[in-house]
């Protein structure tokens, strides 16, 4: 501290550096017989009570009292060390705690005085660079005039500096020099820096080593830079993620080096490992509405050498027999541009509808960032379907348009974020000429996780559906729109909620479906959930009707694996309807309801 008088205190080192003291205490195998309460002073209303709470040692350790009194003194003076240095580090430099031991009282009484001061703020910042390279695109100050000049926010600060510059053309910063000012009477914190941005650098070459199966040019139309461009760490690390997404390395290692024959320019070596590419799957699952399902399918995703994927599944339950074959070509004609093509031959046999079909596909699916993505497509489905002692020929010819947008992490155990998926699908029967209509989808997802330990996740669900552009009747059977089952509203029997006809279900040309869990995962391996699923169809244009929602609701046992979560699931109707045979329903499946 400079002399009596100055207002201003220099602590270059104060700042950087928050160290957490942990001090041993003698062990002893004797019954304790120091035991203690603790009392706080000074913070009762403070914002830092819960902060200092947590990190006193004297509180969490109180339920093992030392077996002495000098032992509970070392024990509150490491203490007052610790929390004082937490004070500071979240900006209140002028913070001081002392302690006060009643040795009269039984237990003992431990006063902790806490003095924080007042909240020092970040005040002026200047950046003077020095070195031989001006940068490029100077920094604009992360943190402003009003945010607490606290080590953490400092050194966030900091690191997005850094960042910046290596974003911007410089891969080598260096902070040379900071010096941090305290200003007594502002309550706030000058900062200077002295900062070597480094020589500017441009991107080079990409060597790879570890092919075996997968030709190179899989690798370099991943590649978003050309030759020349401005250095930019963000497509370093894009380039890498991008190719650990395609599934084709375990082991994806990108060495930045700079270049012998050209100074400013940075070269590339990729290391790869490459993973087997053939995937065989099995699955069973189980609804009591319906009865025994099994899915089985195979993978390559490497089958002509270029990372593309092709794929078989078999699906076979009592109300439907499923073969498909698709492929998927990436980076075809641009980067993030992927071919598709499948084929699907199928049987249903569901109570509302029998339905012997074909249909292939081909289409473009564009990705723009790693959450959005669009398709569109040309699909044709030849299908004879039977209702109502009625049997119909069709051959529809179909665009399908999506877009999607996905902000969570694990396809089967979402924990954060949202999905939305919006689906435009306009029909032609190429064998009725008098039958055109169009399906308008959206379908929307939201996860929340509203604690960790116990981890507590509130996830719901909204479906909107519907048919336009011809009269429900018209529209094929397999077409329409139906609610009720283990993907649709728990506790009602499968399809079985929506318009009747001589008393069988005939499908609708509008739907609403709403759904609300609660999540709990109590350990590694067990957790539960309770829900509530809502659904309806109609024959009207519009989702909204003064129809009323049919709704189920139930609990779940979750197990986890390392595949994702087995869901054993028990639902009941609220308001069934009169048909409704069994009243509770059980399913069992792998991976959250949605």
């Amino acid at each position: 501290m400079q002399p009596p008088g100055t207002n201003k205190i220099r602590v270059g080192m104060l700042l950087g550096m928050f160290l957490c003291l942990h001090f041993a205490e003698a062990q002893v195998t004797e019954k304790v017989d120091v035991p203690y309460e603790i009392k706080w002073k000074g913070i009762e209303k403070h914002a830092q009570r819960v902060v200092l709470k947590s990190a006193s040692r004297i509180e969490s350790l109180q339920d093992t009292p030392p077996p002495s009194i000098p032992l509970l003194q070392k024990r509150v003076d490491d203490d007052l060390t610790r929390l004082t240095l937490l004070m500071q580090a979240n900006g209140y430099y002028l913070a001081s705690m002392d302690a006060a031991i009643d040795k009269s009282t039984t237990p003992i009484t431990v006063t902790l005085i806490c003095k924080p001061g007042r909240l020092f703020t970040i005040g002026n910042q200047t950046f003077h660079y020095v070195g031989n390279h001006a940068p490029e695109k100077p920094w604009t100050p992360y943190l402003k005039s009003t945010d607490p000049a606290s080590t953490r926010a400092i050194e966030e600060s900091e690191a997005r500096m850094l960042r910046h510059f290596k974003n911007n053309g410089h891969p080598f910063p260096r902070i040379l020099s900071k010096d941090y000012v305290l200003d007594e009477e502002k309550t706030n914190m000058d900062i200077h820096y002295e900062i070597d941005p480094g020589r500017p650098m441009r991107m080079g070459h990409l060597q790879i080593a570890g092919l075996s199966a997968v030709h190179e040019k899989a690798i370099l139309r991943q590649v978003s830079w050309q030759l020349g461009d401005r250095y930019d760490l963000r497509q370093v690390e894009s380039f890498e993620k991008d190719l650990i997404l395609t599934g084709l390395f375990s082991k994806v290692e990108l060495s930045p080096l700079v270049s012998k024959e050209l100074p400013n320019q940075i070269d590339f070596t990729l290391t790869v490992t490459e993973r087997y590419f053939r995937t065989l799957s099995f699955g069973v699952n189980y609804r009591s509405d319906v009865g025994w399902g099994a899915k089985s399918s195979w993978e390559h995703r490497n089958i002509f050498g270029y990372g593309e994927r092709f794929k078989l599944d078999l699906t076979v339950s009592e109300d439907e027999s499923i073969a498909a074959a698709a492929i998927r070509k990436p980076g075809f004609q641009i980067q993030n541009q992927s071919l598709l093509l499948g084929a699907t031959a199928s049987e249903e046999t569901p109570d509302a509808y029998t339905s012997l079909s074909f249909e292939s596909y081909v289409g473009l699916e564009r990705t723009y960032t790693r959450k959005f993505s669009t398709q569109i497509g040309l699909a044709y489905k030849y299908s004879t379907v039977e209702q109502i002692g009625e049997e119909e020929i069709y051959g529809l010819l179909s665009l399908p348009l999506q877009s999607h947008w996905d902000s969570t992490r694990n396809d089967l155990n979402p924990l954060t974020g949202h999905r939305l998926t919006a689906q435009v699908v306009p029909y032609t029967d190429l064998l009725n000429d008098d039958l055109n209509f169009g399906r308008l989808q959206l379908i929307g997802s939201r996860y929340l996780t509203i604690r960790s330990r116990p981890q507590l996740v509130l996830a719901g669900r909204a479906t909107l559906g519907s048919l336009v552009g011809a009269d429900s009747g018209d529209i094929p059977a397999d077409e329409r729109f139906y609610a009720g089952g283990g993907g649709s509203v728990r506790g009602f029997t499968y399809q079985s909620i929506g318009p009747r006809e001589e008393g069988e279900i005939v499908g609708g040309t509008s739907l609403m479906e709403l759904s609300l869990e609660l999540r709990a995962r109590l350990t590694e391996t067990w957790g539960f959930a309770t829900f509530v699923d809502g659904g309806m169809v109609t024959s009207e244009d519009s989702p909204f009707s003064d129809e009323p929602i049919q709704w189920g609701s139930g609990v779940g046992l979750r197990i986890f694996t390392g595949l994702g979560p087995l869901r054993l699931d028990l639902a009941y109707p609220l308001n069934p309807n009169d048909d409704q045979e069994s009243r509770l329903q059980f399913y069992i499946s792998l991976g959250q309801s949605f």
